[in-house]
């Protein structure tokens, strides 16, 4: 239902969220990761980060600049980049905070529109705007996309990303999994210090509101992208769903849950970091 680039959940179980009644209730994440196309968005992630890692060194070499690591050294970062984030982590971690914390009634709710006509199209629009080759063809398409977009369009789809909190939760994902990197670095680095975690954590919460209102303007773009194929009658249609309580719900927990699988990965990257710094020598 979200983009991937969308989702610390509360420590609750999904008992005290429905006062007992949920042990009776039959589950269905399993149907919900696949419905609302998190499998598949989650089974692209390591993906788009190769393919991120690949265009900044491709940069770093294109700048003359003496690189900051050997083409061997790149190659140990890249694998530890997709065992960090890997599709059966992100997929393990996103399913059990789903479970814990979405009640059952919720997850009937938003499994019903997700079986839709208009479900299934968002559904499919969304996973190929999570296709790693698709993103990289949007980087290079999407503003042109954006400026002929109707003036009445993009307010739809603006209301339709502030629904889905897509600015504040991309950028507490993005403060968040870099204080992880960071802390798992200082950690298994022997000359590793957490005040650096500690300190990069505070000058993020600093430029926070800045980081939130340039993701609020990237993401609407690259939703307008994303559900092009989508009606104006469409869009009107889905944003009356993703404003009931039920998709708010599973909005916000969703988010929660990618964030705790995002933080995750990031200390075991961070660590990974730590590690190789302490062979060569270096502090992290």
């Amino acid at each position: 239902m979200v983009l991937a680039t969308l989702r610390a959940a509360l420590a609750a179980t999904a008992f005290l969220f429905t006062g007992g009644a949920i042990a009776d209730s039959p589950r269905h994440v399993d149907e919900l990761l696949h419905k609302s196309g998190i499998w598949k968005q989650a089974g692209d992630l390591p993906g788009q980060l190769k393919a991120g890692a690949e265009e900044a060194r491709e940069k770093e070499k294109a700048s003359g600049q003496p690189a900051t690591m050997t083409d061997a050294e790149y190659s140990r970062l890249v694998a530890a980049m997709a065992r960090a984030f890997s599709p059966d982590r992100m997929r393990r971690i996103v399913a059990r905070e789903i479970e814990r914390n979405l009640p059952a009634a919720d997850e009937a709710q938003v499994l019903r529109f997700l079986s839709t006509d208009l479900g299934v199209r968002a559904t499919k629009a969304e996973e190929e705007a999570s296709d790693p080759a698709t993103v990289a063809r949007m980087r290079g398409e999407v503003d042109g996309f954006f400026i002929k977009v109707p003036g009445a369009r993009v307010a739809k789809i603006t209301r339709l990303a502030q629904a889905f909190k897509a600015g504040e939760s991309a950028a507490s994902m993005m403060i968040d999994m870099a204080a992880a990197v960071a802390y798992g670095a200082a950690v298994a680095s022997p000359n590793g210090d957490e005040r650096v975690a500690r300190d990069l954590r505070r000058k993020f919460e600093e430029r926070r509101g800045e980081l939130t209102d340039t993701m609020n303007q990237q993401l609407t773009k690259v939703f307008a992208y994303t559900y092009r194929s989508l009606s104006d009658e469409d869009l009107d249609r889905y944003l009356e769903f993703a404003q009931t309580p039920a998709a708010q719900h599973f909005t916000g927990v969703t988010i929660k849950a990618f964030d705790i699988a995002f933080q995750e990965g990031g200390l075991e990257l961070g660590r990974y970091i730590g590690r190789e710094a302490g062979k060569n020598g270096r502090s992290s």
